[in-house]
């Protein structure tokens, strides 16, 4: 899937609703046009994001670093939808890291310091000037470099600004677009 900008896609519907004729008449209802695009994406998002949206991602955040707890997530994951982080053993295998660091697990990290991780968790960190950022958190601390892949659904971009990019296939918001707008005009 190649992300349309808002602009290109409200010029689309533009065109095949037929204000390409009327001139200047298409930038009127520019707003118009942008807000049935921008609901399309928004209605397909919450209905069909998790089919839409699923990533696998094993460049983001990368690899491990030895004595490193903390893991930015990828720019477009959504933290708040189903996760799923997984460490390259030494035999190539990817393993499934299971979720939630307990009380007890953090209470004896020191004795099991730099080891091959085997839990993550969710943790808001608190970073310059007191904005809190959800990283991943991984025990035990790793000893050495291990590939981390990531599964998840993307977040829902932002489609505002005519160079914003469409989170789902643009086709699908393009369609949704035509059928609200034509049932809008009545044709």
């Amino acid at each position: 899937m190649a992300a349309r900008t808002l602009l290109s896609l409200r010029t689309e519907l533009a065109q095949r609703l037929g204000f390409s004729s009327s001139g200047s008449g298409a930038v009127l209802q520019a707003d118009l046009l942008n807000s049935a695009l921008r609901s399309g994406q928004e209605q397909l998002y919450y209905e069909f994001g998790d089919l839409l949206t699923h990533r696998v991602n094993d460049t983001e955040p990368g690899s491990t670093v030895a004595d490193q707890i903390l893991y930015e997530f990828p720019v477009d994951c959504d933290p708040l939808k189903p996760l799923t982080i997984s460490v390259q053993r030494d035999t190539g295998v990817f393993i499934e890291l299971m979720v939630g660091i307990s009380v007890a697990a953090h209470n004896v990290l020191p004795v099991l310091n730099k080891r091959w991780p085997s839990r993550y968790d969710i943790r808001n960190h608190a970073v310059v000037a007191g904005v809190v950022k959800p990283m991943i958190e991984l025990w035990p601390t790793p000893d050495a470099a291990y590939a981390l892949k990531l599964e998840y659904n993307s977040a829902l971009g932002k489609f505002d600004e005519d160079a914003d990019l469409s989170t789902i296939h643009p086709q699908l918001i393009l369609l949704h677009g035509i059928v609200t707008m034509k049932a809008h005009y009545q044709q």
